[in-house]
């Protein structure tokens, strides 16, 4: 083969690969309006005259369906092509938009339609995606996983600021039920636009990542440090920013301190997870996560010392930069030390812990509110999940160099 031929094959495989990665992120970012959902809380509540726990409920089942969305992924990888699973799930996703925008006030028992619909359905579809889109930008850009997953991680966030704005923009306009009705169709279209993209481009998912094969080295060691570390971050992150408003309106902030302290919180969350995924190209994941916890502790500690509003929108924006790093550092730990082909059916393991930490840490920080009166017990029960993390990112960090060593010397 000449030269001429090679250099045109290696620009055909570098067009093709971003034409896999940047349509997978279209894909990703549309399906990061699941969490947009706070924008039509008090529009249902109107409604469908239901109170908070009724419509909240709905969106812990869609935090539950997505964990099992990203969890069960790649257990289909073997069954079908990778486009036509994006089109499933998509396809999922979209026939729970569907049936939501069938709600109506005249209908009380309508409100299972909002839990299977938009819950049920649509979370599931959304981790679904989630994880198969994971995967193909980890085997497009190979040699960039750390930015692979920065990207990929951060276009699901990006998507939930943009259609939080975009859905509060056309409830002035449209009632919920058209906007399910019409965005079911926007999607639509993504995921089949999506789909047949990738499938041009090539790339296909790795059967072998749902085969109970041999592990790859150091893994018995690695991933355990890493589902820990990761709960750790997720947790400490959770408690803060799943009571936001709370803890600034508690330190006395107005509401442009509170607006300002939840807009923090998205912009860093979203900053964390694409800079994470760049530095863990160039430095250790482990140092990138120590980095992160560092930065989650040093909120806590600044609240602990400082009881003020500003000290409290300084604290969640950190927290809310650190929950993007952790985001984006282990994710991108398992790329580049499991194994590309090995990412989805880990990642599936990992994102468990997220789960875990989303359905407690809120709910364990309001109890010690209620009991205590403050959020100073939360604080420093997030400082010490803060400290165990770090350490645990420093085993993580030892054992990864004792296993390049082993490895080397076999």
């Amino acid at each position: 083969m000449s030269d001429k031929d090679t250099m045109s094959k290696a620009h055909n495989f570098s067009r093709q690969a971003w034409m896999c990665a940047l349509s997978t992120l279209l894909l990703n970012s549309s399906m990061g309006s699941l969490y947009a959902w706070s924008v039509f809380v008090s529009p249902l509540e109107r409604e469908l005259m239901l109170g908070r726990t009724g419509i909240s409920f709905v969106f812990s089942v869609a935090v539950v369906a997505f964990t099992g969305g990203v969890a069960v992924a790649p257990y289909f990888y073997r069954l079908m092509r990778g486009p036509l699973l994006l089109m499933a799930f998509s396809l999922c996703s979209v026939m729970g938009l569907f049936l939501a925008s069938f709600i109506s006030s005249s209908n009380p028992s309508s409100w299972w339609f909002l839990v299977v619909g938009y819950g049920a359905l649509f979370g599931f579809g959304a981790g679904g995606t989630y994880s198969v889109s994971l995967q193909l930008i980890n085997i497009a850009l190979e040699k960039k996983k750390g930015l692979a997953n920065g990207l990929g991680i951060g276009s699901f966030a990006a998507g939930s600021v943009v259609f939080s704005l975009i859905f509060s923009w056309a409830l002035t306009y449209i009632t919920v039920q058209e906007i399910f009705f019409i965005f079911g169709f926007v999607l639509l279209g993504v995921g089949i636009t999506v789909g047949s993209l990738v499938w041009v481009s090539g790339f296909e998912l790795p059967k072998a990542s749902a085969d109970q094969k041999a592990m790859p080295q150091g893994t018995p060691t690695i991933f355990p440090l890493l589902w820990l570390g990761f709960c750790c971050g997720a947790f400490a992150g959770l408690m803060a920013i799943g009571h936001a408003a709370n803890f600034i309106e508690a330190y006395g902030g107005t509401a442009l301190m509170i607006t300002l302290g939840v807009v923090s919180i998205s912009i860093g969350n979203a900053i964390g997870r694409l800079t994470a995924g760049i530095l863990s190209d160039v430095w250790s994941p482990a140092y990138v996560a120590v980095l992160a916890h560092v930065i989650s502790l040093t909120g806590f500690v600044l609240l602990l010392m400082v009881s003020d509003p500003w000290a409290a929108v300084i604290s969640l924006g950190m927290q809310g930069l650190a929950y993007g790093f952790i985001a984006g550092a282990y994710p991108s730990a398992i790329a580049i030390y499991i194994g590309v082909s090995s990412f989805g059916r880990y990642f599936g393991r990992l994102i468990l812990a997220w789960g875990i930490a989303g359905l407690t840490a809120p709910w364990m920080t309001g109890w010690l509110f209620d009991h205590f009166g403050s959020y100073r017990e939360a604080l420093f029960i997030g400082t010490a999940f803060s400290l165990v993390g770090i350490l645990i990112a420093f085993k993580l960090f030892h054992s990864i160099r004792a296993s390049a060593a082993e490895k080397s010397s076999s």
